[in-house]
């Protein structure tokens, strides 16, 4: 059986992320049912981790820019 933790090391695929790209995806995540598994800082570093190497204008698109166009944020 897998513990809380180990769950937070298994690579997952990201089909979503490699079928559309940055341009047409938006981070969603389970805040606060996430601190069941783990605290905010762990889960910060493993989004850190999976997304090692991506262009900072990418991650901006994937956790702001992209959600800011679509929900009309206008920020």
């Amino acid at each position: 059986m897998l513990e809380h933790s180990d769950v937070l090391r298994i690579p997952l695929p990201d089909p979503p992320r490699e079928t559309f790209g940055f341009d047409r995806t938006i981070y969603a995540g389970d805040y606060p049912v996430r601190l069941q598994a783990t605290t905010l800082p762990r889960w910060v570093e493993v989004l850190d981790n999976a997304f090692a190497g991506v262009p900072e204008g990418d991650l901006r698109k994937y956790y702001r820019d992209n959600a800011n166009a679509f929900y009309r944020l206008g920020l």
